[in-house]
């Protein structure tokens, strides 16, 4: 009985050292800030042609209709701009080039949840996707349009999950997929049947 015990023992410490490993990890990137360095990359583009078009000139920036994504990539290319002369007023016509985005498409993903060890937390591969079309041109006559496609992909500790959506947009949450039925059902049954051992264990070796 001692043995087989001691044998169930010797099975606890490689999940406690699994589990005491993941608590000095960092903080993750918030999909925030994963969505804003993925759209700086797709504004290289419309810089590069502002550039050309040259930078004194005054240009109208146009992401579509009125949606929380445009809002939101507005409001990062006014921090990536804000040395150069964009306006962003539809009824403004005093400008000399357009600036056209359509076609604007930002989500995130997460895969099912899954354990790095046995007893420890569980983590999900977060996929951050961004797409446009972009054109520019004189008032009336859009040219030069091209594509953007984009990703940030990483692993993410379960327990940030509320952390790094709170970005008060929408579209920056989803839906977690639901456990498999391994870490659902059978791993919190180990986690009884390794604690009830541990303390028998523990007054086991106390009455000898």
């Amino acid at each position: 009985m001692f043995r087989q015990l001691f044998f169930i023992f010797l099975l606890i410490i490689p999940f406690n050292t699994g589990f005491t490993q993941q608590n000095s990890e960092e903080l993750p990137k918030t999909n925030y800030n994963a969505f804003s360095d993925v759209l700086n990359k797709g504004m290289t583009m419309i810089e590069d042609d502002v550039t050309i078009l040259g930078k004194e000139k005054i240009f109208k920036m146009d992401a579509g209709p009125e949606s929380e994504t445009g809002n939101f990539f507005l409001n990062v290319c006014k921090q990536r701009f804000s040395a150069y002369r964009f306006v962003y007023d539809k009824s403004t016509d005093s400008i000399d080039y357009g600036l056209f985005v359509r076609n604007l498409r930002l989500g995130v993903e997460y895969s099912v949840p899954e354990g790095k060890s046995l007893l420890g937390d569980d983590y999900t591969v977060r996929k951050i996707s961004v797409s446009f079309s972009y054109s520019s041109g004189k008032p009336g006559s859009e040219s030069n349009s091209r594509n953007f496609s984009g990703s940030f992909k990483d692993t993410v500790n379960v327990k940030y999950l509320d952390y790094i959506q709170n970005s008060g947009f929408a579209f920056m949450n989803s839906e977690l997929p639901e456990k498999s039925f391994f870490r659902k059902a059978f791993v919190p049954a180990v986690v009884v049947l390794v604690s009830a051992a541990t303390v028998i264990l523990f007054f086991t070796i106390r009455s000898k």
